[in-house]
């Protein structure tokens, strides 16, 4: 599926045929056409399965996680190193332009969405445990988080950040310290190894 994204990326939307991901897949057209209506289809399942891949990898990330905290920095952390191996992602904040994102924005919203849900809900026990700070609105922190995450994936797919490790451990450390109503509760979590 991601030659498939990658060729639609490079020609474009409207210049590229179901036979020419077809030849690239080295699949007959019929058999494209059983598992996708057109393009666009084949573009938003890739969105959902990279989407159904972060939440499955988190969820086993997060399994023996139980503060609030401890489980922002692993999200921050994880949610960074997936997003940078993941081709799917390179390819759309690398190579497709905002018109060739437009007829997927509907699914690429949604998987933020539910990143977003995920997020507020951790975020508001960590508020009730007087872990994270309540001055501003647990969404408000949560799109901060994920904002954090996306530029970050995006200055590395672009070349401008290098070591991926590095990156998502400061991503996470940057999280956390954030949402900290104590500087000192994020310290600890930065200094356990997750």
């Amino acid at each position: 599926m991601v030659a498939a994204v990658r060729l639609i990326t490079e020609k474009g939307l409207a210049q590229t045929r179901v036979a020419d991901v077809a030849r690239a897949l080295e699949v007959p057209r019929s058999l494209f056409y059983w598992y996708f209506r057109d393009l666009e289809d084949l573009v938003c399942q890739a969105i959902v399965d990279a989407r159904r891949a972060l939440r499955h990898h988190l969820a086993s990330a997060l399994a023996e996680v139980d503060s609030p905290l401890a489980k922002l920095y692993v999200i921050a952390r994880e949610s960074t190193r997936l997003a940078m191996t993941d081709e799917i992602e390179r390819v759309f904040t690398t190579e497709v332009e905002a018109a060739v994102r437009e007829p997927y924005a509907a699914e690429m919203r949604k998987s933020v969405e539910v990143f977003i849900a995920e997020v507020v809900e951790i975020i508001v026990r960590g508020q009730s445990e007087g872990l994270v700070r309540t001055d501003r609105p647990a969404k408000t922190l949560a799109y901060c988080v994920r904002a954090l995450v996306h530029h970050n994936v995006a200055l590395y797919h672009r070349g401008f950040l290098a070591n991926g490790d590095d990156i998502a451990d400061t991503v996470a450390s940057v999280a956390v310290r954030g949402l900290c109503e104590r500087v000192d509760d994020a310290l600890a979590i930065e200094a356990t190894e997750w």
